[in-house]
């Protein structure tokens, strides 16, 4: 009745299985995934591949390593409050 969203609730899924894959396969996964969306006409899909493409290194990198930011974020964090702290 929907095929638009039929089709969009099936991308948010291919999305998700996206992060279980092996990183060897990953890479060409997402480029399958993005080429896929893109054709779709589905504007925010399309909208979401191009920040994808902006990122593209920094995912696939994560996908390597497994490896983020999160700890240097906390760390700023404390800093950023230290130095609140101080003006007072």
């Amino acid at each position: 009745m929907y095929p638009k969203l039929g089709e969009g609730y099936r991308f948010k899924y291919l999305f998700k299985d996206f992060w279980d894959i092996e990183d060897k396969q990953a890479e060409g996964y997402l480029a399958f995934w993005c080429d896929r969306a893109d054709d779709s006409g589905i504007s925010p899909f399309q909208k979401a591949v191009k920040t994808i493409k902006v990122h593209w290194s920094g995912i696939i990198n994560y996908i390597e390593s497994k490896i983020n930011n999160g700890i240097l974020e906390d760390l700023n964090s404390k800093i950023q409050l230290a130095k609140k702290r101080a003006r007072v």
